[in-house]
């Protein structure tokens, strides 16, 4: 096999060159893959060639190695090199963990597909498809005439929009879009590579995203010194102009920051007007202003002004090309994650170009190898809502919506952040029934308990009551932070009901381990009794709630999503039941201003509402009971137990200790498989 070398930054390379002496040797066996040998490398990771003997097919496994502060041990396992670089590489391992979780929930033939994610030997490993393919720019390379025509340029565009869209109704950006990132899959459909770059960034992030440059194709606001600039849409839009700006002139568009200082870019309206409409490039001109402010806001607006209004098919894109076999142009995808995904099957049998003037006739397309028919991969989520609560407080959402607005946009003007698209999900709901404002109900007094604490004190559950009403799931009209997994639900009568003022704590948990009902959890055995108990799956809390329940004589169960959801919002119609900002110090979360360290949950009650619940916002992931629909409009206008008994994907709510603001809203939701568990997830009981 022909060596790789190796780079100092994030992204996997692939060109000749010396193979890392940390890479595992060909024989060695992850889990039911056998390393075959390295085909990328990166500063934060290698890639192999690896066969999956479970399926017998040829796959690509990454694994997580920072070169410059971890090695190898025993020729399989990482260790970091010095204790003082102990958290950095907890911090990456998270990372890139949180990043594969985020980014294999996408089903999108233009974006890579995920098998599965595991951890072992001390670091975290991903296994996706094995493509033999070349990229955008190796094709370029070969042959430019036929991927110059506008026609061809649309469409192509339109597949990578329709990709894009998928990420950012995630509140994702990929940020790294360049020639050398798109794979040409059999010469044809283009499939997004290298999420090195890739963040789930909402609003202003707080913390420094680490990002890899590429000048020519970075906008102003990926820079370092320039981190007052929000990302958004537009910076994957700037992005892909540069790139339709590449194949048009046959060169890299000038930096970002050398156009800061003296912008010498001739417009495309000026340059080619003489081969492309005049919209078309006018529309490319836009999104690769300087200014984000100045660019299309959206996919669906750049889509417009494109001449693209509606999404494209999910086919491949025609390209006139006379295959020309390379053994060296071969591409492998850079990024995967553990999280349930339905992966699309490769399109087949795709229409050609016809020949014509200009239009050189088709041969042979490039090929790619077969790929096996991926089966479900479970998954984990990213998202989920949060609430702590005022129940008679109702604010405005108009100020939520100007509070965006205003943002720099440069590094010596002042400009107007760019307000992220509201998905269109919301012009088509009407205006929802806020919920009903209810007095909180003092809790029943509780039956006698007959489990005892260490201390012995109750082990039971504290109940608080929540009283009927009308409610409809999900975000409110105008909400920009939502995404359309949010839309879809009407007014429905919520039933009186009880749900646990705390979330299960480990002490409790540990009650059921000693009666021989619940699995250990070896990880939490030393753990602070009354942090919430996590690395529990949807299938253990059922163990959990049917101890609980035969002990008790009480029938215990999980909540509903719409009653935990009615329970988190708590009569409120804004974006967080305290108000339509995060505010400081409200929930333990990433961007919540707690005044806990956001490095992992904090013990349960720690953060109270009004009603007596505690920690519903932030702090650990919520099971629910409920099946996972793609949208509130999805899901069944009646629950089905035995649907929800035998389901697979499983809702969670309420976001965890390091999410971002927008993911613990009481809206927010997300879902793993219910087999699955995760150190941010637990749950609480309701009755």
């Amino acid at each position: 096999m022909t060596e790789h070398s190796f780079s100092d930054n994030d992204q996997t390379v692939l060109r000749p060159g010396r193979v890392s002496p940390h890479a595992l040797a060909p024989g060695t066996m992850l889990a039911e893959f056998e390393i075959k040998g390295v085909v990328g490398q990166g500063g934060f990771g290698i890639v192999y060639r690896a066969y999956d003997h479970s399926l017998g097919r040829e796959v690509a496994v990454k694994e997580y190695m920072p070169v410059s502060f971890a090695g190898r041990q025993d020729n399989t396992h990482v260790t970091i090199l010095s204790e003082h670089y102990a958290e950095a590489f907890r911090i990456g391992l998270q990372s890139f963990v949180k990043e594969a979780q985020l980014l294999a929930k996408f089903d999108h033939p233009s974006l890579v597909k995920v098998y599965r994610f595991w951890e072992a030997n001390g670091t975290g490993y991903m296994a996706m498809p094995f493509y033999d393919a070349p990229t955008l720019k190796q094709l370029l390379k070969l042959e430019r005439s036929a991927f110059t025509e506008e026609a061809w340029l649309k469409k192509f565009l339109g597949q990578i929009l329709d990709a894009l869209q998928v990420l950012h109704d995630k509140r994702c950006y990929h940020r790294d879009i360049a020639p050398d990132n798109i794979l040409m899959i059999d010469g044809r459909t283009p499939l997004l590579l290298d999420f090195g770059a890739a963040r789930h960034v909402i609003g202003d992030v707080t913390q420094t995203l680490t990002v890899i440059l590429k000048p020519g194709y970075a906008p102003i606001e990926q820079y370092g010194d320039m981190n007052h600039i929000s990302h958004g849409p537009w910076t994957d839009l700037y992005a892909l102009a540069s790139v339709t700006y590449y194949i048009i002139t046959e060169s890299v568009p000038p930096a970002a920051m050398s156009r800061l200082l003296s912008d010498s870019m001739v417009p495309l309206a000026v340059s080619a007007q003489d081969r492309y409409s005049a919209p078309f490039l006018a529309a490319l001109d836009a999104a690769l202003n300087l200014r984000p402010e100045h660019r299309p806001q959206s996919v669906s607006e750049f889509r417009a002004m494109l001449g693209l209004e509606a999404p494209l098919e999910h086919g491949p894109v025609s390209i006139p090309f006379t295959h020309v076999a390379d053994p060296d142009v071969t591409a492998l995808l850079e990024r995967t994650s553990p999280t349930s995904v339905r992966p699309s099957l490769p399109v087949q049998g795709a229409p050609r170009t016809t020949a014509g003037p200009g239009n050189p006739p088709v041969e042979r397309p490039l090929t790619q190898a077969p790929e096996p028919a991926p089966a479900d991969i479970q998954a984990t989520p990213d998202a989920a809502p949060e609430t702590k609560t005022r129940w008679q407080q109702v604010a405005k959402l108009s100020s939520a919506i100007a509070a965006l607005c205003i943002v720099a946009a440069a590094l010596f003007w002042p400009s107007t952040k760019p307000k992220p698209p509201v998905p269109a999900a919301v012009k088509e709901v009407a205006k929802p029934a806020a919920p009903a404002a209810s007095v909180p109900v003092a809790p029943a007094p509780p039956p006698p308990c007959p489990l005892k604490l260490g201390d012995g004190s109750p082990a039971c559950p504290v109940m608080v009551e929540i009283p009927e009403g009308s409610y409809r799931m999900g975000a409110m009209p105008g909400d920009t932070q939502a995404g359309g997994e949010e839309f879809g639900d009407v007014a429905r009568k919520i039933a009186a009901f009880s749900i646990a003022a705390h979330e299960v704590s480990i002490e409790q948990w540990q009650l059921c381990v000693a009666d021989g009902a619940c699995p250990a959890i070896k990880s939490q055995a030393n753990a602070q009794a009354k942090l919430p108990v996590t690395q529990v799956s949807w299938d253990a809390s059922q163990q959990f709630v049917r101890w609980l329940s035969n002990k008790t004589g009480v029938p215990y169960r999980l909540p509903t999503e719409a009653e935990w959801e009615y329970a988190a919002r708590a009569g409120t119609s804004t974006a967080y039941p305290w108000g339509d900002t995060i505010g400081q110090d409200n929930a333990h979360c990433g961007q919540c201003g707690s005044h806990l360290p956001i490095t992992g949950p904090a013990p349960v009650g720690s953060f109270k509402d009004i009603r007596g619940l505690f920690d519903m916002v932030g702090n650990v992931y919520e099971w629910v009971d409920d099946c996972w629909y793609g949208s509130h409009a999805d899901s069944p206008t009646k629950r089905d137990q035995n649907d929800s008994a035998t389901c697979r994907k499983k809702v969670q709510k309420g976001g965890a200790y390091d999410s971002v603001e927008a993911d613990v809203r009481p809206s927010a939701r997300t879902w793993d498989d219910r087999a699955n568990a995760d150190v941010r997830v637990g749950f609480r009981v309701a009755r």
